[in-house]
């Protein structure tokens, strides 16, 4: 069975600043960018292995700016989520390995 990372998504305050510096930090630009329908803005980063991390921030005003400020300010920058790639008929094994249960498809966690 072969698992890799899929991807890394961080809150950030700020997604301008935090490309400019994590991207120095490691050497990377973030050059795509996009919104989510529920108030966040993100850039990404992809990797030649096709891996990425992913900046997230609200989007001031939006729905949901008040939890992720919340967020921030209890915890800082963060990782909120992660993915690991393996193939679908592992992916059970994948989530016993990890403790998590699967549903519809994806990884839950409690």
């Amino acid at each position: 069975m072969r698992v890799s990372i899929d991807h890394v998504v961080y809150l950030v305050y700020d997604l301008d600043e935090a490309a400019a510096r994590i991207g120095a930090a490691l050497w990377v630009t973030f050059p795509v960018g996009g919104s989510h329908p529920g108030g966040t803005a993100n850039k990404v980063c992809a990797f030649e292995d096709l891996t990425y991390v992913e900046l997230v921030a609200a989007v001031p005003g939006s729905p949901i700016a008040d939890r992720v400020a919340r967020s921030l300010a209890e915890r800082g920058e963060h990782i909120v989520r992660w993915a690991v790639r393996c193939a679908p008929e592992d992916i059970d094994a994948v989530a016993d390995r990890l403790g998590l249960a699967t549903e519809r498809g994806g990884v839950e966690r409690d």
